[in-house]
């Protein structure tokens, strides 16, 4: 799928970090006009250059300023529109050679947009286009690391503090992201139109990396969840995952942490054996500890499934056969782990009497059958 990106605006970013190197052509007829208007010396006076610099320009041997551009052009009184740029560098060392916008949807650029709709960001202030990426963990920052440099060629900026790894990129990096993007901040966050417009496959590596950063897997509960503070954001959100077969339950304002946090935050469920398996299967984890909890929940599927009612009729059949059981000896013989839910359970049969229980060797319980039973 070929990208419709806009044209980027250099002028946009603080130009004094900015050096180029110019079109061949341009650049011959740039000096030529500026021979024509004025000396180089003259010029290098008024404008505070350094000749040398100026020389070297000419020739094509070394980059440009961009502010130093904008005078020279102005000068020659050429519009800024016919500029012609062969390669850009941001600050003094060259970093981006051959430099150029993606021109279409990939796996790295649907991965960096799903992390920036997470715990990245990419915004604007004052000429300034910042990029970033954190979190704890540091595969996911070596994901994003990759592909940034797979589309760009550029490493990053890479800090830890705090037990956060964060990485950064400069205003180039920014601009071009943000020509593809849009603001990614805050409120601001969304799913670009590049991604809902995309194949199952791209749209699956997005929600991959939006929820290696916000989703949590809860194996008691056999759920999927994510918490998000932009509405917006978690409709679209269900949207996509429906696209892919995944239904969800509603999405609901999380009350709880709206009393505690006085914030707003929205959560979408991921339930039931299809939905999950379904999740595992087209999308998954890139992060490790969501990625063995995961695997655990489709494990847990392979159980037969009881409800409390069913574990209520099921225990005292099993202490009638077997007379006395801890809660281990109960949860192997039901194929479940001793878990708090089923130590719930078994007090509830304690109080109503439908079971005994009594201490065992180090204060452990033992459940038997009521006599009477």
């Amino acid at each position: 799928m070929q990208l419709k990106t806009k044209l980027i605006n250099l002028w946009k970013i603080r130009p004094e970090k900015v050096y180029v190197m110019l079109n061949d052509n341009f650049r011959r007829d740039m000096f030529s006009k500026l021979i024509d208007y004025s000396s180089l010396n003259r010029f290098s006076e008024k404008y505070n250059i350094n000749k040398n610099t100026l020389q070297a320009q000419k020739s094509g041997k070394v980059r440009l300023n961009l502010k130093d551009l904008k005078r020279l052009i102005n000068f020659c009184e050429i519009e800024l529109n016919l500029v012609k740029i062969k390669d850009i560098s941001y600050g003094s060392k060259i970093k981006y050679k051959n430099i150029t916008i993606p021109s279409k949807v990939s796996i790295d650029l649907c991965r960096i947009a799903g992390h920036l709709c997470g715990d990245g960001g990419l915004s604007i202030n004052t000429g300034l286009y910042t990029v970033y990426y954190a979190n704890k963990e540091k595969n996911l920052i070596n994901n994003f690391r990759d592909s940034m440099y797979c589309l760009f060629r550029t490493e990053g900026n890479e800090q830890y503090t705090n037990n956060i790894f964060q990485i950064s990129y400069d205003s180039l990096i920014g601009l071009m992201l943000w020509s593809i993007f849009g603001n990614m901040s805050n409120e601001d966050k969304h799913i670009p139109k590049i991604i809902l417009n995309s194949n199952k496959r791209f749209k699956a590596e997005f929600i991959k990396s939006l929820f290696d950063d916000e989703a949590s897997v809860r194996l008691k509960e056999h759920k999927i969840e994510i918490k998000l503070a932009n509405e917006d954001l978690i409709k679209s959100l269900k949207e996509l995952l429906m696209n892919l077969g995944i239904k969800t339950g509603e999405y609901k304002e999380h009350s709880y942490y709206r009393k505690i946090k006085n914030k707003k935050q929205f959560r979408i469920i991921i339930s039931g054996r299809k939905n999950i398996l379904n999740y595992y299967k087209n999308i998954g984890f890139n992060h490790i500890k969501k990625i063995r909890l995961l695997k655990e929940t489709i494990e847990s599927y392979k159980y037969t499934h009881y409800t409390k009612e069913d574990f209520k009729k099921i225990i005292p059949d099993l202490l009638n056969k077997n007379k006395e059981l801890t809660m281990v000896k109960i949860a192997k013989k039901i194929g479940r782990k001793p878990h708090s839910q089923l130590n719930k359970i078994l007090m509830d049969l304690v109080k109503n009497n439908k079971i005994n229980l009594k201490k065992g060797f180090k204060g452990v319980n033992i459940y038997y059958l009521n006599k009477d039973e």
